[in-house]
């Protein structure tokens, strides 16, 4: 996100399928954990669940 200038990103493929040992919702907490590290609004970068819709507004789309 901030390598490429993204306003906003989305993270998926996430919490579907157990791949690893590491928990299923780990991946989701970890990015939560890196957004408040580097001061980024969890709503900027959003980790949505399977079957989950982001609406936006038609200008940011």
């Amino acid at each position: 996100m901030i390598d490429c200038g993204a306003r906003r990103a989305l993270a998926h493929h996430w919490g579907t399928v157990q791949l690893t040992n590491e928990a299923i919702d780990e991946p989701r907490l970890a990015l939560g954990a890196a957004l408040a590290e580097r001061g980024i609004a969890p709503d900027l970068f959003r980790a949505i669940r399977p079957g989950e819709a982001w609406d936006l507004p038609a200008a940011e789309a």
